[in-house]
């Protein structure tokens, strides 16, 4: 059996909970018998909502022993079981007591800010290595699974085999995660819309709990003569990334299915754990990072999409995403856990 820990809602995001259910679907699809624990059962859908034989929400954060103890009444043989933790709350309190039950389990992990005590450390941040973790390990067993290969991606995105290669941007991508995107979307908008190449089209991805799809209505309605489409939680979100030629986004798993669908990106962090992801695909040569919601203005926005898209730019973009390895997390985490159920 393995259980999930994840944090899902509309100020933290829904990265964690796409990634949970994309393993779990393969986990599902091999038999094993799953439990979710944390987010609220109105995020369960007809599509995973069978994968799921118990879902227990987790309605306050009391403590890290309080998380710690619902973990592990739904363990059923701490020889077999597995934990896939994937809350950046998690602490080394709440670590040890699992250490001490005889727990074996899986960390995402981005920020590096606390003593690891699991079986698997997952961080898909491009370029971590190693010696970042020094010291911080105290499991001697312990295997780090690093880069952006393990990055885990939904079924769609993870069989896709080559995209549709244009060698200019026709359609631009914004979406922002299916949370509150933090005035994102119509900063971007507001920005460039009718400042880059003419004849280029929209389309942006939003989810039901943003705060600011009536102002990018709004926005729509007054600006547009049908160069944009606005999707409000789409049932296939594979669709539209694949039509697009470059997207702007925040750093979170979409940017990993992007790399997947080869789709150069520029990147706008809306969290402190979105920054050192960012930076890491930037450094690959698919992004550029613009900088982080609190601190960038549309001046800036506009200037460095200018230079982005520029042709000799998106080819270079392109040329080096093309070569790079692409993410396959949801088959080796799949593999690496039931060989070790």
């Amino acid at each position: 059996m393995v259980i999930f820990l994840c944090n899902a809602g509309p100020n933290i995001g829904f990265g964690h909970l796409v990634r949970c259910i994309a393993l779990a679907e393969e986990l599902h699809a091999n038999g094993q018998k799953l439990i979710m624990i944390g987010p609220s059962k109105k995020y369960k859908t007809r599509n995973n909502k069978n994968i799921f034989f118990k879902w227990q929400e987790i309605c306050e954060w009391k403590s890290s022993e309080y998380i710690a103890n619902l973990i592990i009444k739904n363990i059923s043989n701490n020889l077999t079981d597995i934990v896939v933790l994937d809350d950046y709350r998690i602490d080394e309190d709440l670590q040890l007591k699992l250490k001490s039950e005889k727990i074996k389990w899986l960390q995402f992990n981005i920020k590096i800010n606390c003593n690891f005590w699991g079986d698997w450390i997952l961080n898909t941040c491009p370029g971590i290595d190693a010696k970042a973790y020094k010291g911080k390990i105290k499991n001697k067993t312990a295997k780090l699974l690093l880069g952006h290969e393990y990055a885990v991606l939904r079924p769609k995105f993870s069989k896709i085999k080559k995209s549709y290669r244009s060698k200019k941007v026709n359609n631009i991508l914004l979406t922002f995660g299916g949370g509150n995107d933090q005035g994102a979307t119509l900063l971007v908008l507001n920005s460039i819309f009718g400042n880059l190449m003419p004849k280029i089209k929209y389309s942006i991805v939003s989810g039901k709990n943003n705060p600011q799809n009536k102002n990018i209505k709004k926005f729509i309605r007054k600006h547009s003569k049908g160069e944009i489409d606005f999707y409000i939680d789409p049932q296939d979100i594979f669709d539209i990334f694949i039509n697009c030629d470059f997207a702007i986004v925040a750093g979170g798993t979409t940017t990993f299915e992007l790399l997947k669908c080869e789709i150069p990106m520029a990147i706008i962090a809306i969290a402190d754990n979105q920054v050192e992801q960012a930076k890491g695909l930037e450094q690959l040569g698919v992004a550029r990072y613009l900088g982080n919601i609190s601190n960038i203005n549309g001046e800036n926005i506009k200037k460095g999409l200018v230079e982005i898209i520029s042709e000799k730019h998106y080819r270079k973009m392109k040329q080096c995403i093309l070569k790079i390895q692409k993410p396959m997390g949801r088959e080796l985490i799949s593999e690496l856990l039931m060989k070790n159920l």
